[in-house]
């Protein structure tokens, strides 16, 4: 493998730069007035400033009044801080763009109106999501007395103006606080309806249990945390459709790179500090998920980025995923990759996932047999191909049928929890061991 820049094999691009997003479902709401959203996060390091992300799918722009962040010594009850610390204002002075540099300007804006989109004009698609950036603000982490080598916590608030707001779909119910899951990736997510917690914060002033019930949205406005940390970080991102984004696992975003990343940071803990960002999103064809990935890519600025092998979702004139729309699909996955590249990270291709029988007649077979072998002809220029479809795929008479293994799938139609975590464990874990040179 040939070195990266900061010297680790394998890898052009690990920056001190952690970012945490395992949902980028992104949904809208309205919110009928100014209400209050929580959301706690980690970094498995020591960490040195912060900045969160909101994204919007729609023209229109919505709110934020404020938004504030404390350091916890641990993850406590999720949502009252603890330890020494001060709650801290996130700023906006570079009205919401992404700006690699540390703000404190004086008397730095602390509200925004989070732009709004536009028509895309190579797809023609209106909702494709737009990011604003708080201000890179210091703030420093704190260990937690009972697991000194544990994540470093960040407990935030936000507090939304009345309109139609975007947010991160799903409140990770069965993830929150169930350890032998998360493994100390934890991820907690709440609000206090119209309850201002955010101007005015005071010591244990949220009720947990009227914080999960309260959420003004179904899920966080915040999308996006991330952290500037003492270590150099491997960040990997995910793109796709339901099949990549983890429906039918725990929570619906338990997905491959979550697994992985969890089972990594675990291995690791103390030395390389594993982040990731889950953007498949469920029922997107590859028009709408590879448009996503190029508005990500500038900001998280990811290490590795897997991308899929195939998508049902792809359609010529109502047909699924035919011969047509799957050479549509590949000639955008090979772009897909060349900007991965451009924006410093390596992609890792996937061959095309299963699905259930009834879907996979002669015509979607045909587009699949010819995606899957596209993809693993990419081997012979040296590209990082995973089978995940061998590993999943039920065979008849030695010949991959583009169906299930029945233990890996519970609706016949996506990977479940088993799915995700073979895809994992068998294919993405070691080959990121490989590339650090931890084999």
């Amino acid at each position: 493998m040939s070195a990266g820049v900061s010297g680790q094999p394998g890898f052009p691009n690990r920056l001190r730069r952690y970012s945490w997003a395992p949902d980028l479902w992104l949904q809208t709401a309205r919110v009928d007035a100014r209400s209050t959203g929580l959301i706690t996060v980690g970094c498995p390091v020591d960490f040195h400033a912060i900045r969160v992300g909101f994204a919007n799918v729609r023209a229109e722009p919505f709110g934020v009044a404020r938004v504030i962040a404390r350091p916890s010594a641990g993850w406590a009850d999720h949502f009252n801080p603890a330890g020494q610390g001060a709650w801290t204002p996130l700023t906006f002075a570079a009205n919401g763009a992404d700006v690699d540099r540390i703000a404190t300007r004086p008397g730095a804006p602390t509200a925004i109106s989070v732009a709004g989109n536009a028509v895309d004009p190579l797809t023609g698609l209106a909702d494709i999501p737009v990011w604003t950036w708080t201000d890179w603000t210091p703030l420093l982490g704190i260990a937690s007395p009972t697991d000194p080598d544990g994540h470093r916590v960040a407990m935030l608030r936000y507090l939304l103006e009345p309109g139609v707001v975007t947010f991160a779909n799903g409140q990770f119910g069965g993830y929150t606080g169930v350890a032998d899951l998360h493994r100390g990736y934890d991820h907690a997510i709440a609000g206090y309806g119209t309850v201002d917690r955010v101007s005015t914060p005071a010591p244990n002033d949220i009720v947990p249990e009227i914080a999960r019930v309260n959420n003004p949205v179904n899920g966080s406005a915040i999308a996006c945390v991330q952290f500037a940390t003492r270590d150099a970080c491997i960040v990997g991102l995910s793109v796709g459709d339901s099949h990549h984004m983890g429906v039918s696992t725990t929570a619906s975003f338990t997905n491959y790179l979550l697994r992985a990343t969890v089972e990594l940071g675990g291995r690791h803990k103390g030395a390389i500090p594993f982040g990731m960002v889950n953007a498949a999103v469920g029922g997107q064809a590859s028009d709408a998920f590879f448009a996503c990935l190029d508005a990500l890519l500038p900001a998280i600025r990811p290490t590795y980025v897997v991308l899929p092998g195939w998508s049902y979702n792809d359609a010529t004139d109502g047909v699924p995923a035919d011969a047509a729309a799957v050479a549509l699909f590949l000639a955008r996955l090979i772009k897909a990759a060349d900007a991965c590249v451009l924006a410093g990270a390596l992609p890792i291709f996937l061959t095309p996932i299963p699905r259930n029988a009834e879907n996979m007649t002669p015509v979607q077979m045909e587009g699949w047999r010819m995606a899957r072998d596209t993809i693993l002809g990419m081997r012979q220029s040296g590209a990082l191909v995973l089978d995940a479809g061998a590993l999943l795929g039920n065979q008849r008479d030695g010949v991959l049928d583009g169906t299930y293994m029945p233990e890996f799938t519970n609706d016949q139609v996506h990977p479940n929890d088993a799915g995700h975590a073979r895809i994992a464990s068998a294919l993405l874990v070691p080959a990121i061991e490989t590339l650090i040179g931890a084999q």
